[in-house]
């Protein structure tokens, strides 16, 4: 919760042996998993060691996902895997990543204030029987990437107006989300994410869970929660070819039940997208749909999360030579690498 500087950190290794439920490797890792900037210590962090299948050729004429992201072994958010021959997603085949990442949920710290979306780490604690983090912010306010959750007057139920709740914040990972709308002057809209993660991709991250929305004084049990962050797509082969689809979308946040009143609902924030990272030497993307989208907010207020992250590593992109290739070749904008 503490120490985030070794989230995203990553690399492949190759395994000699296993046996008694020890993993040798044939050469050590090399980066930090770790705290302080050294693998000596832990405690408190999650390391996976994750089998990446490695094919011949593939062809996906169905959906390829994953489970989503529960920070357990069975649940990561991950489609990761490699190829030495070809990589061909057909015109009815998806690799689907969409609302595989970091969550959100309903739960309040007072049963009417919304929290923050899951990012890369967990939630702060709350003050005993407050919507406010120990130190120092409010909880309206992000963690990290995901959306900050909708700030209700009602702390403790000492509820006064205004029947409906803030919405919650969009969640952030490429781009900003958007604040949740306010509710007058006592019900305060959740505050977008932050960016984290560069246009690189040297280091991995799911998207952000968008901020939950706030009650007002119908009270408890009307807490909507936001939306889940896109997970992570890496595929890696010298061909490429999609004719489907490829998607990290985040989900959009929950629809408050006062829908159809005008004032702010308490409704979800979205979540932002995942990451989509494509590495080839010939990369054919033409009458594909590869996107990593942040998703809308609930009705009436809750705020739209950001778009994910999108990176292209390849010698030629339909044809065309990538070096020198506009950022902008892809939907949404990608960082195109020449391999």
């Amino acid at each position: 919760a503490t120490d985030v500087g070794s989230v995203g950190h990553h690399e492949f290794l190759e395994v000699a042996s296993v046996r008694d439920g020890v993993v040798v490797l044939t050469r050590p890792p090399t980066l930090v998993y770790g705290n302080s900037g050294a693998n000596a210590d832990l405690a408190g962090q999650r390391v996976f060691l994750v089998r990446v299948p490695y094919f011949t050729n593939v062809t996906v004429d169905g959906t390829l996902s994953a489970n989503p992201w529960a920070a357990v072994p069975s649940g990561l958010g991950l489609v990761v895997f490699r190829a030495s021959g070809a990589v061909t997603v057909g015109a009815s085949g998806a690799i689907e990543a969409s609302a595989l990442g970091y969550r959100s949920n309903a739960s309040s710290c007072n049963g009417v204030s919304g929290l923050p979306g899951e990012s890369l780490a967990p939630q702060p604690a709350t003050a005993p029987g407050d919507c406010y983090y120990e130190t120092p912010a409010p909880s309206r306010e992000p963690n990290r990437g995901g959306g900050g959750g909708g700030l209700s007057n009602c702390n403790r139920y000492a509820c006064a107006t205004q029947a409906l709740g803030a919405g919650g914040a969009g969640a952030s990972y490429g781009s900003l989300g958007v604040d949740g709308a306010n509710n007058g002057a006592q019900h305060r809209g959740g505050a977008a994410g932050a960016l984290y993660g560069a246009a690189s991709l040297g280091d991995w991250f799911l998207g952000s869970g968008g901020g939950a929305g706030a009650g007002g004084t119908s009270g408890p049990g009307t807490i909507t929660s936001g939306g889940t962050g896109g997970g992570l797509v890496f595929v890696e082969a010298p061909t490429i070819t999609v004719r489907g689809r490829i998607a990290s979308d985040g989900r959009a946040g929950g629809d408050n039940a006062n829908c159809s009143l005008t004032s702010g609902s308490g409704s979800g924030g979205g979540g932002s997208g995942g990451t989509i990272y494509l590495s080839a030497t010939t990369l054919v993307l033409t009458g594909s749909t590869v996107r990593a989208t942040g998703a809308a907010g609930g009705c009436q207020g809750g705020g739209a999360g950001g778009a994910g992250r999108l990176r292209v590593d390849c010698s030629t992109l339909d044809g065309t030579p990538c070096a020198g290739l506009s950022s902008a070749t892809t939907t949404p904008p990608a960082f195109v690498g020449a391999r």
